[in-house]
């Protein structure tokens, strides 16, 4: 299986970089949503599937994306190493893991014809 970004996304040092473009999160709790533009392309065996327009729930702890015109959720959030930051009036977080849920291995499995992604499969921080 072969993951591309989808441009405006862009490969960046390890991994792939997604420009944020708007959102709302509350300075004190941090909950809101983070919207981002690009997204990445899954293929394998001559299918396809993109996942583009993410958009980080962080009231669910969940990264969700259109998926075939329907918004899914692609990743679970893990914050339990989260380190927050601010560069002016900008809020910086890291550390939040991601990993796959049972829905996108579903549809991903399904649509590309594998079997071998399970949901809490690793996926980036």
């Amino acid at each position: 299986m072969k993951v591309t970004p989808i441009a405006p996304a862009a490969a960046k040092g390890g991994g792939i970089a997604f420009p944020v473009t708007a959102g709302t999160v509350n300075e004190k709790t941090l909950a809101g949503l983070v919207d981002h533009t690009g997204g990445l392309s899954f293929s394998a065996g001559g299918k396809r599937l993109d996942a583009t327009n993410f958009q980080v729930d962080t009231k669910q702890n969940k990264l969700f994306a259109t998926v075939g015109g329907q918004r899914v959720p692609l990743l679970d959030l893990d914050v339990a190493k989260l380190k927050r930051s601010t560069d002016g009036s900008v809020i910086v977080v890291a550390g939040v893991a991601g990993s796959l849920t049972t829905e996108a291995a579903m549809a991903l499995n399904d649509t590309l014809g594998v079997t071998f992604l399970k949901a809490g499969i690793p996926i980036g921080i």
